[in-house]
C-alpha cells in the first residue's frame, strides 16, 4: 500500500470516528431505556384504569336503559 493510500485510510477512519463520537452522547443508555419503560408502564396503568371506569359507566347506563 502506498503512503498516500494509508493516509487516506487513516483520514477516513478519523472522520468516521468523529461522527461516531458525535452520535454516542445522544444514544439512550440501558438505564434510560429501563426508566422510560417504567414511565410507559405507569402511563398505561392509568389509561387502563380510566378505560375500565368508562366501561363501567357505559355498562351501568346501558343496563338502566334496558331495565332489570
Amino acid at each position: 500500500m502506498e503512503q498516500h493510500e494509508i493516509e487516506a485510510h487513516i483520514k477516513n477512519i478519523a472522520n468516521r470516528t468523529e461522527r461516531i463520537e458525535q452520535i454516542l452522547p445522544k444514544l439512550a443508555t440501558k438505564k434510560d431505556l429501563q426508566e422510560e419503560g417504567e414511565r410507559t408502564r405507569r402511563h398505561f396503568d392509568v389509561v387502563a384504569e380510566e378505560i375500565k371506569v368508562s366501561l363501567e359507566k357505559i355498562a351501568a347506563a346501558a343496563s338502566s336503559l334496558t331495565g332489570p
